[in-house]
């Protein structure tokens, strides 16, 4: 995977939820597939009406548009490491690790080797897929 400046990918909606998914065996699948299209790989493993669970390639490197959400959202690191970066703090997630972030909190994350964190969004009042992009940034 190359390092790209690029937006969240938003990742067709459909509801759906695969129970007893394996996170490791998808996201191997996710990063083998980010590296051989030299893209971002995104799977959506939960698309429900008020929470959505996304797995997501972050490229080493390559570092997000500043963006916040609608709703609450959880990021946990699956392989690799990537840094949160709020106004004044950075937090770096290793494998494994585990963050929450309050409903309408500006940040952008960045790979810091090939990655692949599970973002939960909760959506409030049912308003699924709502990320707010700052406009000229």
């Amino acid at each position: 995977m190359t390092a790209k400046t690029s937006p969240a990918h938003k990742p067709e909606r459909k509801p759906k939820s695969e129970p007893g998914v394996d996170l490791i065996i998808e996201s191997r699948s996710l990063l083998a597939e980010a590296r051989s299209t030299n893209a971002a790989a995104v799977k959506t493993v939960v698309g429900l009406s008020h929470l959505e669970a996304i797995l997501s390639t972050v490229a080493a490197g390559a570092t997000s548009e500043r963006h916040s959400d609608n709703g609450p959202i959880t990021i946990q690191t699956i392989i690799g490491s990537v840094r949160i970066c709020l106004d004044k703090e950075r937090i770096v997630l290793g494998t494994g690790s585990f963050m929450a972030l309050d409903a309408n909190v500006r940040h952008t994350h960045e790979g810091l080797e090939d990655s692949v964190v599970l973002i939960t969004l909760a959506w409030p009042n049912s308003q699924s897929g709502r990320l707010r992009w700052p406009e000229g940034e």
